[in-house]
């Protein structure tokens, strides 16, 4: 009966010290995740990151270690910690909001640089005049989801403030130089007949 309780005690004790280990790692991730999410935020954290990377002595330990440093990143996101810390950051919808919001404007000056390089260039001409991505283009752009997205995209479209402005601005010009066309011709007729007025 002793040696039974003993048993169930240890056991209890045991799935309590797993319980308080897990919570401690939920808590270590929300922290984390905090944490995280205050630098990205921040101006002085973006403004430091970029203080740093631009350093020169930075610079040359970045050249010197960058072997090693890449070894470690490697092992250090390849480690299941990691990877399950990663994942769930990037399954929270306000993280991943976050995430992008802070480089969004690196990621488009990176790929307004990269469109600009012309051996880009020449290498998306060439992806675009190969037949077999002709083929697909025209594959796709037959296929009735592209033709629903399209549908779905150009009555979107057409509802947007912006674009019934344009409409409307667009309108307005025709008639107003549909008009000016119509009071030029009437001028003109009235001087062709004006002579034939003063003759009678």
């Amino acid at each position: 009966m002793i040696k039974t309780r003993n048993i169930l005690l240890g056991i209890i004790l045991f799935l309590t010290g797993c319980a308080i280990e897990e919570e401690a790692r939920e808590k270590d991730y929300d922290a984390t995740k905090k944490m995280v999410m205050d630098i990205v935020q921040t101006e002085e954290g973006k403004k430091a990151i970029r203080d740093v990377m631009r350093d020169e002595e930075m610079k040359k330990l970045l050249v010197i270690d960058a072997d090693e440093t890449k070894q470690a990143i490697e092992e250090t996101l390849s480690s299941e910690q990691s990877v399950d810390m990663w994942k769930k950051l990037f399954e929270d919808p306000t993280f991943i909001e976050v995430f992008y919001k802070s480089v969004e404007d690196e990621h488009k000056k990176f790929m307004e640089k990269l469109l600009a390089d012309p051996a880009i260039q020449e290498k998306v001409m060439e992806i675009l005049e190969d037949p077999k991505m002709t083929d697909q283009f025209e594959k796709l752009m037959k296929s009735t989801t592209y033709k629903e997205h399209l549908k779905k995209v150009i009555e979107e479209t057409y509802e947007t403030p912006t674009f019934k402005k344009r409409t409307h601005d667009i309108m307005k010009k025709i008639v107003e130089e549909k008009d000016k066309d119509e009071n030029k011709k009437k001028e003109k007729s009235q001087k062709e007949e004006a002579p034939d007025d003063e003759e009678m």
